[in-house]
């Protein structure tokens, strides 16, 4: 049998994760040993699964579809800083969403739902959708005007706009280059 780390997220267009990447140079000084996020592992997860066997596929896409339906393709603005537990001293740097965080919510809620009920066990956090751009392996203090120089007004920069039309089931391979993903499975946001 056949096993992958598996995640559901959407994805960002080329502009967005482009205005992204742009930040590491000004932000590598503040977050010695952070492990950066490259291109193609830019994205809004909305579940991580964990290690499944891959005949699971069939259970999470009836889930996918049965929570997408009714749902229709909208527009979400990257926008702002933050980190997890906080941006002044985080294990993980992210981006936030400004402009359609409802929508967000609201297709997570229904996948998350739809999850669980299929058995795919509930979400002990409440969701936070963001892009992680960074981990760091410790707490790291941020100096604050150092921030401030490096990226203004860091809790509302913007990145720009992305379509979100479909979610994306991917596997994660660990590699010492950082993780691999590829792609398994699309699901359109069929609309109202």
């Amino acid at each position: 049998m056949h096993y992958a780390r598996l995640f559901l997220a959407f994805d960002l267009n080329e502009q967005v994760g482009t205005r992204l990447l742009a930040l590491k140079p000004a932000l590598e000084r503040l977050l010695p040993g952070a492990r950066w996020c490259h291109r193609e592992a830019l994205h809004l997860t909305v579940k991580f699964f964990g290690t499944l066997p891959l005949t699971m596929v069939s259970d999470i896409d009836c889930a996918v579809q049965t929570a997408l339906a009714g749902h229709a393709p909208f527009t979400c603005v990257i926008a702002g800083l933050g980190g997890f537990p906080t941006l002044a001293r985080p294990r993980v740097l992210w981006a936030g969403v400004g402009d359609g965080r409802a929508q967000v919510c609201a297709v997570a809620d229904d996948l998350l739902q739809a999850l669980e009920t299929c058995g795919f066990g509930r979400e002990e956090r409440d969701f936070t959708p963001h892009v992680t751009l960074a981990r760091l392996a410790h707490r790291t203090a941020v100096d604050e005007a150092a921030l401030s120089r490096a990226v203004p007004d860091a809790a509302h920069v913007l990145f720009g706009a992305t379509e979100f039309a479909q979610v994306s089931l991917y596997a994660s391979e660990l590699t010492p280059a950082g993780p691999r993903h590829t792609l398994v499975r699309q699901w359109p946001l069929p609309g109202a």
